[in-house]
């Protein structure tokens, strides 16, 4: 009889409800491969499996364990003439098979605590049971070490941190007996907040050039030097930040205005999209277009000698110009209120012309002139004298004459009167000496 011999069988550590594969060889004690026979296999005293040698002696079954732990496979061959029987057997473990899944924030801002959950699951475990959880940092050290609940699920709690930038965490289960490994990395980015200024006129008038000059910085200060902050009223201009994390721009003031409006407004958006340290940031600068306009009231009518008295207004669309200078035949200056307003007194020469004239204004720092008009007469006197005696109880008769500032009398003036009693006091009587 000629002994036969199984070699070459191939097993090792398998997951619960995972398929897996027994293989082997089949030949004589000569090393002959020995095709076509039949080999039992036994797992675990299951029910065997039968299984055919093809021609280079090579058997192989799939098998499924539906139970953690420790099993012994049989393999054998019950031998047939003139060949004997043999047999071998080894033990193989198997394993519930274990995910670990894990999430959090994907940006964190700088000083900030951030929470991370996971899970460990077993699809051949109805409850996994608490289990220890280790973080491990993107080097591989260890963080922490955190407890599941009984159905996995754990949470992490990120510390703050002064520092910025890409990071990751790793969820490692080491596994424990017949429960295999699992692990699972989230990746995040500490960022600073940024603030992005933009400062310039809030006020222009059309064909200006508006000139911008906008920062930014980190929350604590720190500039941003290097980014690229784009302008989102021209698609695809970028600004790049200096070393002191600012920028420039100028533009001119355009805006569409009516034929009935004075101003409109124009707004300017800047942005930064943010990188792996810093947040991104918004900034609007808003100004405002307006039309330069000086307006006046036409004076009272006044007489040579006299000064008149002149009020108006001056704005630059609906804002009203307090700081400037407005002058009256480029003399005569002022400087209006809060409002707008402002009030001049121009004199009036003595030997001013009589009539209408036209006066002057300007508002130079704005490039805006005006004029109004201006009645101008003569001043008159009138001198009234008694003719006689006044005596208490009696009518008395009163001269009247009205001229002109040149002396010459006016004729055909009506004149109206009024009449005002006043008690004199008498005179105290003296004492005789």
């Amino acid at each position: 009889m000629l002994p036969t011999v199984l070699s070459g069988v191939s097993l090792g550590q398998v997951e619960v409800g995972e398929s897996f594969k027994i293989e082997g060889f089949l030949h004589d004690v000569h090393g002959k491969q020995l095709s076509g026979k039949e080999v039992a296999i036994s797992v675990g005293g299951n029910p065997e499996l039968i299984a055919l040698t093809d021609d280079t002696g090579k058997f192989e079954a799939d098998y499924t364990i539906s139970d953690a732990g420790e099993h012994r496979v049989s393999i054998s061959f019950a031998g047939e003439h003139p060949l004997l029987p043999s047999i071998t057997s080894s033990l193989i473990v198997a394993r519930h098979l274990t995910s670990l899944s894990v999430s959090g924030p994907a940006v964190i801002t700088l000083g900030d605590e951030a929470a991370f959950h996971g899970r460990i699951e077993s699809n051949t475990l109805e409850k996994i049971g608490a289990r220890q959880v280790l973080i491990l940092d993107e080097e591989g050290s260890q963080l922490e070490s955190v407890d599941s609940d009984t159905d996995g699920f754990f949470k992490y709690e990120l510390s703050s941190t002064d520092l910025t930038g890409p990071d990751s965490i790793t969820a490692l289960y080491q596994g424990q007996e017949f429960m295999s490994f699992s692990s699972a990395s989230v990746s995040y980015s500490i960022r600073s907040p940024t603030l992005l200024k933009v400062e310039g006129p809030d006020l222009v008038q059309p064909g200006n050039m508006v000139k911008l000059a906008g920062s930014l910085t980190r929350v604590d200060g720190e500039p941003a030097a290097g980014v690229k902050v784009w302008r989102g009223d021209a698609e695809g201009k970028i600004l790049v930040t200096g070393e002191d994390g600012t920028f420039n721009l100028e533009i001119p003031a355009e805006a569409e205005l009516g034929p009935s409006s004075v101003e409109a407004q124009v707004e300017v958006s800047f942005g930064f999209d943010g990188n792996d340290h810093l947040a991104p940031a918004l900034a609007v600068k808003r100004v405002t277009v307006g039309i330069p306009w000086l307006a006046a009231e036409p004076p009272d009518t006044v007489a040579r000698g006299e000064a008149a008295t002149l009020r108006g207004y001056v704005f630059v669309g609906n804002t009203p110009q307090q700081g400037t200078t407005v002058t009256l035949e480029g003399d005569v200056q002022v400087e209006p209120s809060a409002t707008g307003a402002f009030v001049l007194r121009y004199p009036v020469e003595l030997d001013a012309p009589q009539g209408e004239s036209q006066l002057s204004l300007a508002a130079p720092d704005l490039g805006v002139a005006t004029v109004t008009s201006l009645e101008v007469k003569a001043a008159t006197n009138l001198i009234v004298v008694p003719l006689d005696k006044v005596r208490k109880g009696h009518d008395v008769s009163l001269q009247v004459t009205l001229y002109d500032d040149e002396g010459k009398g006016i004729a055909g003036a009506n004149l109206g009167s009024s009449r005002e009693s006043r008690r004199v006091p008498e005179r105290p009587q003296e004492s005789p000496p």
